[in-house]
């Protein structure tokens, strides 16, 4: 024997003999890969087949059973100490935390002793950087360890958030900010854990969407990073510095380069206090890889509150096998990110394609027109699809109305509601226009404003 401490492990079984009915909490938190012990794994073994197969589970069946197999188990005098071992058969719980806390510490060592060794293989940093990240994901992906709560735990924990909400007089969960009176209509709220997924056509205002939402989190002194697959960092700063000018003066200054260089240099002093982080995979787009810097960004940087990734199907796993099988592909990221979330307790927006099918102009997209629908629509707790009507396609304008239609929501209504997307400062917005745009300038939006006074069809 090493100087391994089994005692969690012979803990963990004896309160299973002592009462066979806590094997109903265990199985879901241990497999018998988490005993160090090979006699003790198979023994757990044993017993999860046993009760799987409806046989009594006590000291004198198990030994019955053990004494077939000689050496496969521990001897007789061994599983009748294990009793002594548990304190309680109620500490069956805590006992295999423990025991799975320590088998995947064994993981994550044995894969960091194993990365070292290779190293000397690997010619590219980012190469090694990658596979670790993969590795680490790896060995630490382990089986939700969430019980069952009653409502009276689950209200403990939920009163401190829902008291701190109404104190910020936002409600409950954090609005996008794209606009108050849009914002009650499109979004509940984003929640610790909610993933929203928004998806456009190129040119519909998707990146625009993103930048907008994270200025205005930032604005506020919200923390938000920025993962883009698509974009340089210097082309998204280029586009919030666009952002960051007020409407009205962007607007004066639309014919006036000079005038538009001087108010682009003057919003760089704000700017400079937006807490906003950008990082751009040019070669590494791997969601393993992005997910192992969002989750080292968020540990340096924890006043982070929002995560945007730009776009999901520029994204690709480390996953061996998939590269044909697009729909697996966006399947493993989705369930990559679902897991970052679950490690970070942030929201995470992420964009996604439409397909180029063509859309009722009147209805707009639906959730089928995401490229690799099936598993967005699944995963997502919020549903929107932007879109530009084809009647509004053609307009050579600084601004044109966008669709953003709420497909799904766990927690609010579904529906349409009308934004603006102002094309020349890259902005989304569901503020009224600053001034009625100039025929010299500007064309005229057709038909019916999509900022009237009365939006009854809209409405949800």
């Amino acid at each position: 024997m090493n100087s391994i401490d089994y005692a969690p492990e012979k803990a963990v079984l004896g309160a299973v003999l002592l009462d066979p009915r806590s094997i109903f909490a265990l199985r879901p938190l241990l497999t018998p890969e988490d005993f160090s012990d090979h006699q003790l794994a198979q023994l757990y073994q044993l017993l999860l087949d046993m009760h799987e197969a409806g046989h009594p589970i006590d000291l004198a069946t198990v030994v019955g059973r053990t004494m077939k197999e000689p050496g496969k188990y521990p001897a007789a005098d061994e599983l009748a100490a294990l009793t002594d071992a548990a304190s309680s058969s109620a500490m069956a719980e805590a006992y295999a935390r423990t025991v799975a806390q320590l088998a995947a510490t064994r993981r994550l060592d044995g894969t960091l002793a194993r990365m070292r060794k290779e190293l000397q293989r690997y010619d590219d940093p980012s190469a090694f950087v990658r596979d670790l990240s993969s590795a680490l994901h790896n060995a630490t992906h382990q089986r939700s360890l969430d019980t069952t709560a009653s409502l009276a735990t689950a209200l403990h924990a939920y009163e401190e958030q829902f008291h701190t909400s109404w104190k910020e007089k936002r409600g409950h969960g954090t609005r996008l900010g794209i606009d108050a009176g849009r914002d009650k209509l499109l979004f509940n709220g984003l929640h610790p854990e909610t993933l929203c997924v928004i998806g456009a056509r190129p040119s519909h205002g998707k990146t625009a969407m993103g930048l907008s939402i994270a200025h205005q989190w930032a604005s506020q002194g919200r923390g938000v990073f920025i993962g883009s697959t698509e974009s340089p960092v210097n082309a998204l700063t280029g586009r919030l510095n666009q952002i960051a000018v007020p409407e009205a003066q962007y607007a004066d200054a639309y014919h006036n380069p000079q005038a538009r260089r001087q108010l682009l240099s003057l919003a760089w002093g704000d700017m400079r206090r937006l807490p906003i982080w950008m990082h751009f995979s040019r070669e590494g787009k791997t969601i393993e890889n992005m997910t192992w810097i969002v989750q080292n960004h968020i540990h340096q940087h924890p006043e982070t509150e929002l995560v945007i990734f730009d776009f999901l199907q520029n994204f690709r796993t480390s996953v061996k096998g998939l590269h044909q099988d697009k729909v697996a592909q966006i399947n493993i990221i989705l369930e990559r990110i679902k897991d970052l979330q679950h490690a970070i307790k942030r929201p995470i927006i992420l964009f996604s394609q439409l397909n180029r099918t063509d859309f009722d102009d009147e209805k707009g997209p639906m959730e089928w027109h995401f490229k690799g629908s099936g598993g967005i629509e699944q995963d997502a707790d919020i549903l929107i699809a932007l879109y530009v009507r084809k009647q509004d396609q053609h307009l050579v304008a600084r601004e044109v109305p966008l669709m953003a239609k709420v497909l799904k929501q766990r927690d609010g209504p579904t529906g349409i509601a009308w934004l603006r997307f102002v094309k020349a400062q890259t902005k989304v917005t569901g503020e009224q226009p600053v001034a009625a745009p100039s025929q010299s300038s500007l064309a005229t939006f057709q038909g019916k404003s999509p900022w009237a006074e009365k939006e009854e069809e809209e409405l949800f």
